[in-house]
């Protein structure tokens, strides 16, 4: 199956499997893009490696947010920047450890991180979930990640959760997915929370709608969603 899936302004379809990445043009021919699976190489072991998450740029460099697990049960997390040619390179994270820490590229750690997203000046959007394994424990947060690789985090206390408020005072439960507009708010849809989550330039998280699992229309939270995973804006 697909984790992640983006389309360049040129319409060429990229889809991740695995590790694997795929390109597809407009008039269907499919391709492998890019291989990750070099990059889960452990003590001469491959372990299971996944692409969970990409954005697409205006130049064509793809983002891929990459997790994966060694022999000792070791989670290992990063993005990684592919430019249109191909060429993978280590853009953010560590493949030696997982975790939370802000930082410069690659001294800063990511969790377990999952969708993508671009603002129009070039800033990356994380959701990085909590972790598949019990040696990163660090909960959901939204990371930002400038052009230059600068990791902060801009909402997300770490601790599971579906707190409104300002940045680290606010929580998550399982965000997949994510979308930016044009005035750079983030919107989240904070699967298992069953809600749809807004998230300002300056961190400021407020849900905008649902509130428990269920299907029903009506505005804010009397609106019900069940697990939502998809979000995109207009």
């Amino acid at each position: 199956c697909f984790y992640g899936v983006c389309v360049s302004p040129n319409n060429n379809i990229y889809a991740a499997s695995q590790s694997y990445i795929f390109k597809i043009s407009p008039n269907g021919d499919m391709n492998v893009f890019a291989d990750l699976l070099k990059y889960s190489e452990f003590n001469g072991y491959f372990s299971y490696a996944t692409v969970q998450g990409m954005a697409i740029a205006e130049d064509g460099s793809v983002y891929a947010s990459y997790a994966t697990t060694d022999v000792s049960n070791a989670q290992k997390s990063a993005i990684f920047k592919i430019t249109p040619a191909g060429k993978a390179s280590l853009f953010a994270g560590s493949l030696n450890a997982a975790g939370h820490r802000d930082g410069v590229g690659l001294t800063a750690l990511f969790t377990n991180p999952k969708g993508m997203a671009l603002d129009n000046k070039g800033n990356l959007y994380v959701l990085d979930d909590s972790s598949i394994v019990p040696s990163a424990v660090a909960g959901p947060t939204l990371r930002k990640i400038t052009p230059s690789g600068v990791v902060t985090t801009l909402a997300g206390s770490g601790v599971t959760g579906n707190t409104d408020g300002i940045a680290t005072a606010a929580s998550f439960n399982n965000p997949i997915g994510i979308a930016v507009d044009a005035t750079g708010n983030v919107y989240v849809a904070d699967t298992s929370n069953h809600r749809i989550r807004k998230i300002t330039p300056s961190g400021v998280v407020t849900t905008i709608a649902g509130s428990t699992n269920g299907f029903a229309n009506g505005t804010g939270t009397a609106a019900k969603f069940n697990f939502p995973q998809g979000i995109a804006v207009d």
